[in-house]
């Protein structure tokens, strides 16, 4: 029996079945910039910030019609990664400024600044702190090659998936209220 009550989550990682796992990690060239400071570890600019469903297998389900004079490509699509997970904050983001009644702005500076308050973090984000972002790469027949490193999740923000995941019904009004 499903409430739609939240479980949990794990850092995204289909590498094995789909060939797609998380990103995030730390930039090489840019510096960390002052909203991240006292967060984020190191010298450089961390990546993600946040975090969304991303996950192909029970991904979101989309009408897809590339253009109007294209046919054969249109129908239905399952989307994961970014193409999922962007859109579905750019809709957070629309509510809180509608509810603001004007444009947000840069949200970072919110979002860093509650995160630095451990309570208010997890009033607003689902943390994620299972799983890990490292890509396994596979040859022709799905066996595994080699692995390439990457960061796992862990309380707090982390590198795998920022501070984790909206809760909407929490985000949306503080964004509205603070930025």
């Amino acid at each position: 029996f499903t409430t739609g009550a939240y479980k949990s989550e794990t850092t995204w990682n289909e590498s094995l079945t789909f060939g797609a796992a998380g990103g995030g990690g730390f930039s090489t060239i840019f510096r960390k910039p002052w909203y991240q400071r006292g967060v984020v570890p190191g010298k450089y600019r961390g990546e993600p910030d946040v975090s969304y469903n991303a996950a192909i297998d029970r991904g979101v389900l989309t009408y897809w019609d590339p253009t109007p004079s294209t046919t054969g490509d249109e129908g239905f699509y399952i989307f994961g990664g970014t193409s999922a997970g962007a859109p579905q904050w750019a809709g957070l983001t629309a509510l809180a400024a509608q509810l603001r009644h004007r444009s947000l702005g840069l949200l970072n500076d919110s979002i860093y600044a509650a995160a630095r308050n451990r309570k208010v973090q997890n009033f607003l984000f689902h943390d994620i702190t299972t799983g890990n972002n490292a890509y396994t790469v596979t040859d022709d027949n799905g066996n595994p090659v080699r692995t390439i490193p990457g960061y796992a999740a862990k309380p707090g923000w982390d590198a795998a998936t920022g501070f984790g995941t909206p809760k909407a019904d929490r985000l949306v009004p503080f964004l509205a209220a603070t930025n």
